[in-house]
């Protein structure tokens, strides 16, 4: 456990943790904002156990290059660090999963397919280069040259959208019984995957014929308007939008059991312990169900949770926070 007072660095620890886990923050797009006041660069390095082997990763950044090193190996770039010492983290922000915008969900699906399928990765990195490319040439009325590049996307929209439909489906059969078992509650909660072309047999043909059918609107708008980058999650209460019809409660009890479901997806196909870390733990539910949570990390092998000093949680390890710098607190036996 991380206890501290507001601002005292807690979420830092986290963000940290969560950088060299998926190569990303979970506050901030931009690696500038990560460096200090007054510094250059920010390094980041972190020593685990994986399968019985001692493993580390190093990161860098100096606003100019990235490097990262794993067990001295260095690697290409900031996805390649997915799935190598996978996480899942549960944080306030996670409020704009069903309140913000869709790329903050198409971010999540992203992040949480690509920890265990590096293929996933590879698909989206080359639909997003051949988009990129498609565009330009929408730019320039350029029709000659679109053809092998709505090809590549269409094959990587194919694996990309079939990959979100099979995840979608399994974080579906966990988050029902999750939020029945463990907030005592009859309402269904689940997602609903919105793809912006409609999923047919022959779904990487009728993307091919989309894409030919769009040129002429597309060549105004000079953009892409089909494919996976336009794809939108539904989060839904009792077949209802919960954005507009579930509580606050609610929604929280949604979050918590979507992050309870992807811990249990992500460990059992690593077949190992998965890290849950858990942001100001206090503030995402209600008392009652705040111990229905606890009883629940109970269980698990390894929780790491920030939490104000206020707090009347024990821990086997805690680490106090103050002016930024952490030291240990306690070491005794407890609820997690």
């Amino acid at each position: 456990m991380i206890r501290g007072d507001n601002g005292a660095g807690k979420t830092n620890l986290l963000e940290a943790i969560y950088l060299l886990s998926t190569g990303r923050s979970f506050r901030t797009s931009k690696y500038t904002d990560l460096i200090r006041e007054g510094e250059s660069s920010f390094y980041l390095e972190i020593h685990f156990t994986k399968n019985g082997i001692d493993q580390s990763l190093k990161m860098g950044f100096d606003k100019n290059e990235k490097k990262i090193s794993y067990n001295a190996t260095n690697l290409p770039s900031f996805a390649s660090l997915l799935g190598i010492m996978p996480i899942v983290l549960f944080s306030p922000k996670d409020l704009c999963l069903i309140m913000g915008s869709p790329q903050e969900r198409r971010k999540f699906l992203n992040l949480d397919i690509g920890q265990r399928d590096p293929l996933y990765m590879h698909h989206l990195v080359r639909f997003y280069r051949a988009m990129k490319q498609r565009n330009t040439l929408l730019k320039l009325k350029q029709t000659a040259s679109l053809d092998p590049f709505e090809a590549i996307m269409a094959t990587s929209s194919v694996y990309i959208m079939q990959r979100r439909i099979e995840e979608i489906e399994q974080l579906n059969n966990a988050i029902i019984p999750i939020s029945k078992a463990l907030f005592d509650t009859k309402r269904e909660y689940t997602l609903d995957y919105k793809p912006s072309i409609p999923i047919e047999t022959n779904l990487q043909q009728s993307l091919l014929s989309t894409y030919k059918k769009n040129r002429e609107k597309e060549f105004i708008l000079k953009s892409t308007l089909i494919g996976p980058h336009r794809d939108d999650i539904l989060f839904t209460f009792q077949d209802k939008e919960a954005k507009s019809f579930a509580s606050e409660g609610q929604k929280r009890i949604l979050l918590s059991s979507l992050r309870l479901a992807q811990l249990q997806i992500t460990s059992t196909f690593f077949s190992m312990d998965i890290p849950f870390c858990i942001d100001d733990f206090e503030i995402h539910l209600d008392q009652s169900r705040n111990n229905s949570l606890l009883k629940k990390l109970s269980t698990l092998k390894q929780v790491l949770v920030s939490t104000p000093t206020t707090t009347n949680i024990s821990a086997n390890k805690t680490f106090v926070i103050q002016n930024g710098n952490a030291k240990e607190l306690t070491e005794s036996a407890s609820s997690f």
